[in-house]
């Protein structure tokens, strides 16, 4: 049972809620060759202002 289950988090990990959806953007975007430097900056710029 365990086996399965740590298999389970390995195949689904995304159905699973263990990834977020901006991790899996980003790694699309890298696939695609576009550069994810305006999108950090962006979110650290938000980060900041928020505190």
């Amino acid at each position: 049972v365990f086996a399965l289950s740590i298999y389970g988090l390995v195949i689904f990990p995304k159905a699973l809620g263990h990834i977020d959806e901006a991790v899996t953007d980003l790694f699309d975007q890298l696939k695609r060759r576009v550069t994810p430097v305006l999108a950090i900056l962006a979110e650290t710029f938000r980060s900041l202002s928020a505190c």
